[in-house]
């Protein structure tokens, strides 16, 4: 087959990326074959990437979909140690590790992207706008930067060669353009074919690197290079006025292009490209000039240029999606957990977006817009998973509302921090904002953890204005420290009932997941929530019982077994156990 000169960009780019690329793979998935296999297809995709900075957000990219994350793993076993890392400094990198190990897999990009690769905040929080990213980075040790460096150190290239791994990019490349088996087991045949490792006796030398080369951004493609779209785009006065507007806000005021710009749907957006691809929304009221717009963005870059999304809040309360995208490409978008009312079966909610000149904007059935996720199939490329850019969101909170909310079961309250975290749990995944639901707090308890301290365990039920109802279960904590204060929280697990049920009466069972005694992984508890003076007995998968002592409704088990525990039985009726493998909410 001939080489062309989208295959020849490519080749060039495995060859000069893949070394420094595969240190951040590395930290991203914690483990060394997954590491490869996210490399590989990081390069095989899209338009090859020209520098570091374009390589690494396409290793982002890739691994923020559903695909990778099976990659998910942890950083074990004794991998070689770099020359230049003294004893001390190997210790502390395999403690952030562990630490590493507990995080989610957009909590562990976001360690990773500003502490090893220097993002700013705004551009990390730009992309994973879900993440707290001040308190996530409180939690962690304060020379990240350098425990990071260290853990990355311990990824080693001698087992790898150029040739081996354009061969590798070429072949998943090929598989990808007949539209054949993508993915992990694409790579995973390349390895088996002797392809991407060679034998102990083969492996060159690896040389150590010094620095890493920092290029120019290149020029931009896909939807960032199309011509200007909506009726708006081409008014150099609305351009000017919106130069005006990003320099009274610290932006920039050349190298701007207005992309799109249109009074859509009741809402006024404006797609602006600046300098070095960074993007820029304007948004608000329909008519609206820029001096009254909202504008979000930032310091964030352009992190796939076959599409950019927006959501914008309509005066219904109503989400509003607008997707500027590459012409040729097909949307579609994921719009969070539906719950039938009449059987409290859960499914994907999902929206097909025509694309007129490969704009897509729709009003949605939604009133809120964190879990919402936009598929982009481009006309050369892999479906891509995009999170639109939140503006306008509405403000919610019970800090005026006193120290926390009335617990049915256990404590007589639950936390304000604790309630927050779990209502926001239910408003992510089911797109529905809090001041539409009828909410409750089904249970608060703290539960011993094995490290000598306590987690806060909270449960809350959610009236849907379907008149369905789900639950959630999450654990976590806020302690004070001199330099402010640290949080914790992990989501046990949610479930989902059919309208007409009452809350009040649900027994809440969920198995969470607590830090470990020894300081690495976690233990599980399954803790229980039921009305006062309700016995309630749990059964494993295979029937056999476990019993759990309550009190004032609320009560944990011990039990610590190769099943998880399925189901609890009150009064005759039978609930689900929820936990991280067996989550209603999971989107």
């Amino acid at each position: 087959m001939p080489l062309t000169p989208r295959m020849g960009r490519r080749d060039g780019a495995a060859r000069s990326l893949w070394r420094e690329l595969l240190p951040t793979a590395f930290l991203l998935t914690g483990d060394q074959v997954a590491a490869q296999h996210l490399v590989v297809r990081a390069l095989s995709r899209g338009r090859p990437p020209t520098d570091h900075d374009t390589g690494v957000v396409a290793l982002v990219r890739v691994h923020r979909r559903r695909w990778s994350s099976a990659c998910a793993g942890r950083i074990t076993g004794e991998l070689p140690a770099p020359w230049w890392a003294a004893p001390a400094d190997l210790a502390d990198a395999r403690d952030l590790a562990t630490r590493l190990d507990a995080l989610d897999r957009d909590e562990r990009t976001a360690v990773v992207l500003r502490g090893h690769e220097q993002w700013d905040p705004e551009r990390t929080t730009a992309l994973l706008p879900h993440v707290d990213l001040d308190p996530l980075l409180q939690r962690l040790p304060a020379d990240l930067p350098r425990r990071l460096d260290v853990l990355a150190g311990l990824c080693g290239t001698a087992a790898l060669h150029d040739d081996a791994v354009v061969g590798a990019v070429r072949a998943t490349s090929a598989r990808r353009a007949r539209r054949t088996v993508l993915g992990a087991v694409g790579v995973a045949a390349v390895v088996a074919a002797g392809v991407w490792m060679p034998s102990p006796a083969e492996q060159p030398t690896a040389e150590p690197t010094t620095g890493r080369p920092v290029a120019a951004r290149p020029d931009p493609g896909g939807a960032l290079a199309a011509a200007p779209r909506g009726p708006l785009a081409g008014d150099p006065d609305l351009l000017a006025a919106v130069r005006a507007r990003l320099v009274a806000d610290g932006g920039p005021g050349e190298g701007l292009r207005l992309l799109y710009g249109d009074d859509v749907l009741g809402v006024r957006v404006l797609l602006v490209a600046g300098p070095d691809g960074v993007q820029y929304w304007l948004t608000g009221p329909d008519g609206a000039s820029p001096a009254d717009l909202d504008v979000t963005g930032f310091g964030s870059g352009v992190l796939d240029e076959t599409a950019m999304a927006v959501t914008v809040p309509g005066a219904d309360g109503a989400v509003r999606l607008v997707v500027v995208a590459e012409e040729g490409t097909d949307l579609g978008a994921r719009t969070g957990v539906d719950v039938d009312p009449s059987t409290g079966l859960v499914s994907q909610g999902w929206v097909d977006l025509p694309t007129t000149d490969g704009v897509a904007a729709a009003v949605l059935d939604r009133t809120w817009q964190r879990g919402l996720r936009v598929l982009a199939d481009g006309p050369d490329d892999a479906p891509v998973e995009l999170w639109p850019v939140p503006t306008g969101e509405p403000s919610w909170s019970l800090a005026d509302a006193g120290p926390g909310a009335a617990s049915r079961s256990g404590n007589l309250t639950a936390s304000t921090y604790a309630y927050e975290r779990a209502l926001a749990t239910i408003a992510d995944a089911t797109g529905w904002a809090p001041d539409r639901l009828q909410v409750s707090v089904l249970g608060a308890t703290d539960v011993p953890t094995p490290s000598g301290g306590s987690d806060e365990v909270v449960a809350v039920a959610a009236v849907l204005p379907d008149g369905a109802v789900v639950t959630t279960t999450g654990s976590g904590y806020v302690r004070k420290t001199a330099g402010g204060f640290t949080s914790s929280w992990n989501d046990c697990g949610g479930s989902a009932y059919p309208a007409g049920t009452d809350p009040a009466r649900v027994v809440v069972a969920a198995t969470c997941l607590v830090p470990g005694s020894d300081g690495g992984g976690f233990d599980r508890t399954t803790v229980v929530f039921a009305p006062p003076g309700v016995d309630v007995e749990l059964r494993t998968v295979d029937g056999a019982p476990v019993e759990v002592e309550l009190d004032a409704g609320a009560g944990w088990s011990t039990y610590v077994g190769a099943q998880d525990l399925a189901t609890a039985t009150a009064d005759g009726a039978t609930y689900p156990v929820a936990g991280p493998a067996a989550d209603a909410l999971a989107y």
